[in-house]
């Protein structure tokens, strides 16, 4: 059962004190150099204080320095990207706005959707008014004119798909049209196909054409169950059905199987080198029967990747868990610790690692073993975490590529918290 995670504050440590006051506002992290006097750089101890407070000074430093940025608002925090966070009016009113790193209102909160869309490597902000759709920037300017179009999706790196009066039209990267299409599609894939799915509402098999309607696959003559990407023209991803069951396989534009990846599943592809990373799940249940495959369709090979550690838990081959006992450290793939020590208890999220260490003090790191809330700050009670005594919540919507995070709800709203974090590394790139 997964925990809830809380946030909780030691008695009498000011942590985040002035989060909260003055209403919407943005705190960044303080610089170790902040508190200085006028002679040393240095803030200067009385001589008076304690042990103790000269701890809880410190504490409060470290603490403070792990939010990279602070946002108090009065709505609900529902998902952010580079300086935009998209927030519900309230909890009874879903009606949504943006504001950015400041607080700011640069979207007032009274669409009836909102939700970031990534084209061409860039995020948008997809609108809904009523009937109408439009498309945003992140700063809250208008992209695509609200009400210009019925629908609008991302077709990925080539620009938008967009309905109008049972029309359907293929805009480029600028928004504008480049072609009328003569039906309807639900998606593009892998920047070159058009896919029709059969059934409106499940979408998940369905034919392939190309970007001048031809088709391509038939989804019905070659089995096709789901379609599960689509990486090239000659790299496309899909579960079939074969007289012995059902099987994962890589096929080509002409539907031909290239390789059968036999239920392992993908985890990256190299479009240009035609080269798959993908794991073989011997035991659903155990990730520790989980087994990394390197497959190369010119040479029709499938080579096991050797990993430096044994008896490990491998996430998204970034982080590597290895048991020692009833203990855990972590590692690299190329056997580095990301932090010193053993733990004895973690709780992993996408971007970011809560670990208990020998002391029984819970903190946050990233995968690089950066710390973000430094041990000792988050308590462990019966099964659930906490700081602050709030409950941190909304962890995977804050989070994204190189950003990690949350938000915790007080008397007078909420407080947003957003740290920068280790970015995902590609397989390749290693």
């Amino acid at each position: 059962m997964r925990r809830k995670i809380l946030l909780l504050v030691c008695c009498g440590v000011m942590v985040f004190s002035c989060i909260g006051c003055g209403g919407n506002k943005t705190e960044n992290a303080v610089n170790s150099n902040d508190n200085v006097d006028s002679s040393s750089g240095k803030e200067e101890n009385n001589g008076d204080d304690n042990a103790d407070n000269q701890n809880e000074s410190k504490q409060t430093d470290e603490i403070d320095k792990t939010g990279n940025v602070i946002i108090n608002t009065e709505y609900v925090p529902v998902s952010y990207r580079d300086n935009a966070l998209i927030v519900q009016r309230s909890e009874d009113m879903e009606l949504f706005g943006v504001l950015n790193n400041n607080g700011e209102i640069i979207v007032e909160p009274e669409y009836d959707e909102l939700k970031f869309v990534e084209m061409d490597g860039e995020d948008y902000i997809s609108v809904k008014l009523g009937d109408e759709f439009g498309i945003f920037n992140l700063d809250g300017s208008e992209y695509i004119e609200i009400g210009e179009y019925d629908e609008i999706v991302s077709a990925g790196d080539i620009g938008w798909l967009a309905k109008k009066d049972d029309k359907q039209y293929l805009l480029d990267t600028k928004g504008k049209v480049e072609k009328e299409l003569n039906d309807v599609y639900k998606s593009v894939e892998g920047d070159c196909y058009l896919f029709k799915p059969y059934d409106k509402n499940n979408g998940a098999t369905g034919d392939l054409f190309d970007l001048n309607e031809n088709l391509v696959i038939n989804g019905d003559s070659i089995g096709m169950n789901i379609l599960m990407g689509v990486y090239s023209k000659d790299l496309i991803y899909a579960s079939i059905q074969k007289e012995e069951g059902n099987t994962t396989v890589i096929l080509d534009s002409k539907g031909n199987i290239r390789y059968d990846l036999f239920l392992d599943q993908i985890v990256e592809v190299n479009p240009e080198k035609e080269i798959l990373i993908a794991i073989a799940e011997n035991d659903r249940n155990s990730a520790y029967d989980e087994e990394y495959y390197e497959y190369a369709f010119a040479s029709q090979t499938k080579t096991p990747i050797e990993i430096a550690i044994d008896d490990v838990c491998k996430w998204n081959y970034q982080v590597l868990r290895k048991k020692t006992g009833d203990f855990s450290q972590f590692y690299t793939f190329d056997d580095e610790e990301i932090i010193e020590g053993r733990f004895a208890d973690y709780e992993r999220e996408d971007r970011a690692l809560f670990l208990e260490n020998i002391d029984s003090e819970w903190g946050l790191i990233d995968y690089s073993g950066k710390i973000l809330i430094p041990f000792g700050y988050v308590e462990e009670s019966d099964g659930d975490l906490f700081y602050q005594n709030k409950e941190m919540q909304n962890i995977s919507d804050l989070s994204s590529d190189g950003v990690f995070g949350f938000y915790i709800e007080n008397d007078d709203g909420y407080e947003v918290y957003i740290y920068d974090v280790m970015k995902e590394i590609s397989w390749f790139d290693k």
